[in-house]
């Protein structure tokens, strides 16, 4: 037993080495991203804003110009059409007959879309002229005239009085000037021969006789085949009077006579249509 305690006594016992901090490996060092030098120079951003405010800019002067335009265009269109109807129709006469003319009357109404009125020209003072405008509110104006009916006034009671002389030896001619517009084939140099043939050319006649000149009703429709030759077309009175009232008449008074019913004879000829129609009153 003392044995065994003296060989556990005598046993060496393991020496511990105290604590010794372990050197560290060395450590890499880590590489950095370059760092891009400091600029001075204006950011990209204001870049960008610079190129959407010059784009605002030309697109504010393009639509600028597009107004302007569009409002130059409106302003010339809206004074043609705030023109007066009337002074419209006054340069169509001026400019196509190179006449000064003035304005008369209204003439009819404007309901169908049709304007006409009386002027008066420098050539034809005592005179009213017709001016027909078709499609008046619209931009395909069609005009029209009697024009050449008042300028060749005189020629057509020349020319019927002559064939009125003819047949009764003596007669009076009133010739009334129809405002009704003349056909567009007649142009501004017509001439007389142009404008008694023409088939649209309206006549609207008196013819005063003696009644010491009035044989028969035949000289009625010789008359007016004496007239429609021209190929124009026509309505016509002969009117017979007794020879103490003969020659008193103008075409005004000739009209009241006719309506009292003091006549002689009187006959109503037309020819609208190619054939020559003849009714006594």
């Amino acid at each position: 037993m003392d044995n065994q305690n003296n060989l556990n006594q005598t046993e060496p016992q393991p020496t511990q080495t105290p604590y010794q901090p372990q050197p560290m490996a060395p450590q890499m060092p880590i590489e950095q991203p370059p760092v891009a030098p400091m600029s001075f120079n204006a950011p990209e951003a204001p870049k960008k804003s610079n190129k959407k405010l010059v784009i605002i800019i030309i697109a504010i002067i393009l639509a600028l110009l597009l107004i302007g335009g569009l409002l130059s265009v409106y302003i010339g269109s809206s004074s043609k059409s705030s023109k007066n109807i009337n002074e419209i129709g006054i340069e169509y006469i001026e400019e196509k007959y190179d006449e000064k003319c003035d304005y008369g009357l209204p003439y009819g109404d404007s309901i169908t879309g049709t304007h006409q009125l009386l002027i008066k020209c420098a050539g034809f003072p005592d005179q009213n002229i017709l001016v027909r405008i078709d499609n008046y509110k619209k931009d395909n104006k069609i005009f029209s005239d009697n024009y050449l009916a008042v300028k060749y006034r005189d020629d057509t009671i020349e020319l019927i009085r002559g064939y009125a002389k003819k047949i009764f030896g003596e007669a009076n001619v009133f010739y009334y000037v129809d405002y009704q517009a003349l056909s567009n084939e007649l142009s501004a140099t017509a001439t007389f021969n142009d404008f008694i043939s023409n088939k649209s050319t309206p006549l609207n006649i008196d013819i005063e006789v003696k009644s010491s000149s009035f044989i028969s009703k035949e000289q009625v429709g010789q008359v007016a085949k004496l007239i429609a030759v021209n190929g124009t077309r026509f309505t016509l009175r002969v009117i017979v009077v007794d020879d103490s009232v003969y020659g008193t008449f103008d075409d005004k008074t000739i009209e009241k006579y006719v309506q009292l019913r003091k006549y002689v004879h009187c006959a109503v000829i037309s020819k609208l249509n190619g054939e020559i129609d003849i009714r006594w009153l």
